[in-house]
């Protein structure tokens, strides 16, 4: 335990980083990882099947097919994650659907 209180943030950042390209890879089959960040832009458009919920819409996707680019792209984006008020929890699950696809 006092050794896990002397992990500096940049180490918890790096590790959270890695689990998570870890996950997001195995969820891919090996071949390839998804994810997903919210930005300002709309991608997706309200229709007569979809409600417009102000989070979905503007969720973009990153493909990588190197687990090591994936990690470097989430350790670059990784408040997007772990942020106070960041949704990560819902785009890692959003992240993980699209990597293992919606057909597996």
């Amino acid at each position: 335990l006092r050794r896990l209180s002397r992990i500096s943030r940049r180490e918890q950042a790096e590790a959270l980083a890695a689990a998570l390209a870890d996950t997001l890879w195995a969820a891919g089959g090996g071949r390839r990882a998804v994810i997903c960040l919210v930005t300002t832009a709309l991608h997706l458009l309200p229709s007569r099947d979809y409600k417009a919920d102000n989070f979905t819409e503007r969720i973009q996707l990153f493909e990588f097919c190197e687990k090591g680019a994936a990690q470097e792209f989430i350790s670059d984006h990784i408040n997007s994650f772990r942020a106070e008020g960041s949704h990560g929890v819902i785009l890692f699950l959003y992240s993980l659907l699209f990597s293992r696809t919606l057909e597996r």
